[in-house]
């Protein structure tokens, strides 16, 4: 990924021909950083806005309040957004025409609304349109205890229900708060009798090294003398082939959960290496992902946005989600 400010051919390209936005609205300034850009532009003629409005069931009403600024200034910023749920996002999504350009702004986004984002805009656009990432950094990160974990995760594929007795891997992308990843290790554990076999994924450096250090000290005692394996953060593409070979290095038919824990970018080359795991290797359909849920979100986790970085998604064509 580049600074979008970098590639004027790229601004051009984007903001000349029909492109569909997709952006976030939440809690977190960062959600703002990619609007900013496109209003600075001047170039929103023709241009399409759809921003998911962030669930505000598990936040403070702090937070609430941060939301409903940012739904405003967003509104500023981008007169003709469309700010709605997730569902009625995806639906617009389906029965647009395919465009020239899709740009998904992930900043702010959630990991589940990346997921569903991305599925939905490959299925339907079968190939004949770009897909663009976006990603704001923050300015800042916050320390402290900020959220807490649900009793409960997130399994997006259907698979055999886990049994006693069975034998799991686990590839975690570990982020600051070492609770998720205990939730997500423990259901494998309560469900099986048995500590999964884990291997542990760094997105490295990214723009925040960070982000990286705090989440390696973090799990430093877990990981005991098992070494850390690193794909590149700010490099979506080259993450993709380098995730999808450690996910399809394991030879067995056993359950395979990715548990994407850190910054919610890398969930973009991860999702797109387990599809293209998935459809390659048919017997495989046992690789799936696997996320905690938080039960309450108390305090931001960040603030401020610096300028994004924009990257074009290569090879789609040749993946289908499931």
């Amino acid at each position: 990924m580049r600074e979008i400010s970098d590639f004027p051919k790229l601004r051009r390209r984007i903001l000349t021909t029909d492109t569909i936005h997709i952006l976030a609205v939440g809690f977190e300034d960062r959600c703002l950083a990619y609007p900013k850009f496109l209003q600075s532009s001047g170039a929103l003629k023709g241009q399409v806005f759809l921003a998911i409005k962030v669930s505000e069931d598990n936040v403070t009403q702090a937070l609430v309040s941060l939301s409903e600024a940012n739904e405003a200034e967003m509104g500023r910023l981008l007169p003709a957004v469309h700010i709605q749920p997730q569902n009625h996002i995806l639906d617009a999504l389906r029965n647009r025409p395919v465009p020239t350009n899709y740009v998904i702004d992930t900043s702010a986004m959630p990991r589940y609304y990346i997921h569903e984002v991305l599925r939905t805009i490959i299925k339907r656009s079968k190939g004949q349109a770009s897909i663009f990432v976006t990603y704001s950094y923050p300015a800042r990160f916050v320390h402290g205890n900020l959220q807490e974990p649900a009793a409960d995760v997130s399994i997006y594929y259907d698979i055999p229900a886990l049994m006693p007795g069975d034998k799991v891997h686990a590839f975690v992308m570990p982020g600051f708060d070492i609770d998720y990843t205990n939730m997500a290790l423990g259901y494998m554990t309560a469900a099986t009798g048995h500590h999964p076999t884990v291997r542990w994924l760094f997105s490295f450096p990214g723009r925040e090294y960070q982000f990286y250090e705090r989440a390696l000290e973090t799990h430093l005692e877990m990981m005991e003398d098992k070494k850390p394996e690193f794909f590149p953060q700010d490099e979506l593409n080259v993450a993709v082939d380098k995730l999808h070979a450690i996910i399809t290095s394991i030879h067995d038919n056993n359950p395979v959960f990715c548990v994407p824990l850190g910054c919610r970018l890398a969930c973009v080359p991860l999702f797109l290496a387990v599809w293209r795991a998935r459809m390659e290797q048919q017997d495989k359909s046992n690789i799936n992902v696997l996320i905690p849920k938080t039960r309450r979100y108390s305090s931001l986790r960040s603030e401020g946005g610096d300028i994004p970085f924009i990257e074009e998604l290569r090879g789609i064509d040749i993946i289908t989600p499931p």
